[in-house]
């Protein structure tokens, strides 16, 4: 499973939260690179479609899509400014931010 690899990669040796089927569904979504990329720079700073697109070097629309796909799963929200709207974690971004947080130490 894609989610068992994802431990790995974060060195987690306790299993037990991922019978969450929120949990579970955020580890497949994120199993994409290009949006585990677009997490990771939203958890540094939020970014509207543009800042993110020259970041990771990929067109807007392909970031949009992507956007899109995270936000319907509450992994990211908007906030509007002007004409643009700047992303950010979401509910479901910063749980399983906090989750990995909880093994990290």
């Amino acid at each position: 499973d894609r989610y068992r690899k994802w431990c790995k990669i974060f060195d987690m040796t306790n299993m037990k939260g991922l019978q969450d089927p929120k949990l579970i569904e955020s580890f497949r979504i994120l199993s994409n690179p290009v949006r585990l990329k677009i997490l990771n720079g939203l958890l540094v700073h939020p970014s509207s479609v543009d800042s993110l697109s020259i970041r990771l070097k990929k067109r807007q629309s392909n970031i949009s899509q992507h956007l899109q796909i995270l936000r319907k799963n509450n992994l990211v929200k908007f906030n509007k400014s002007g004409r643009k709207r700047v992303y950010l974690l979401g509910s479901e971004g910063e749980r399983l931010i906090s989750y990995f947080m909880k093994f990290k130490s």
